[in-house]
């Protein structure tokens, strides 16, 4: 991903999640889905599913960053 297409990205971020709004979805998102354990006892299946919601969470967070470096997000895309 080129350089500027990476700081668009970003900047959408940014500016989505430091809305009012967005701190409080956010905020939700991280009370409802991140701050809890993903490991379901004998489910990999649901372990797998509860750490993708855990996932999107952690990254959102990752950038809003503001020490995140443009090639990181080149090297993490995905």
């Amino acid at each position: 991903m080129p350089k500027s297409d990476a700081a668009k990205i970003v900047a959408c971020y940014r500016e989505v999640f430091n809305s009012p709004s967005g701190k409080i979805v956010l905020e939700d998102m991280r009370v409802s889905f991140a701050n809890r354990t993903s490991f379901v006892k004998g489910d990999p299946y649901e372990t797998a599913f509860r750490e993708g919601r855990r996932h999107v969470v952690l990254r959102i967070g990752w950038m809003l960053d503001p020490n995140l470096k443009l090639e990181d997000i080149e090297e993490n895309n995905g």
